[in-house]
């Protein structure tokens, strides 16, 4: 009995989570890419020594791979209301 056309909806509310939704699903999608070119073009990324994490430019594609997926998977799950 707790349907989405039961309750009732606050345009501000509504409003809000469209956006929250398509920044997700935007910022998940420039991750990915920006992780697949990562993974494709690792010599455009400048390496700096000294961090405390050493990871390869491989490593950190896969993550902003990964990390792209969950936000677009997130953003869907947001736009669905669940």
């Amino acid at each position: 009995m707790s349907g989405l056309s039961q309750r009732a909806l606050n345009p501000w509310a509504l409003g809000v989570t469209v956006f929250v939704a398509a920044m997700l699903i935007m910022s998940g999608g420039w991750q990915f890419f920006m992780g697949l070119a990562a993974f494709f073009g690792g010599d455009i990324f400048l390496s700096i020594n000294g961090y405390i994490y050493s990871f390869d430019t491989t490593v950190w594609a896969w993550i902003h791979m990964i990390l792209g997926l969950v936000f677009v998977i997130v953003g869907f799950f947001v736009f669905n209301g669940r």
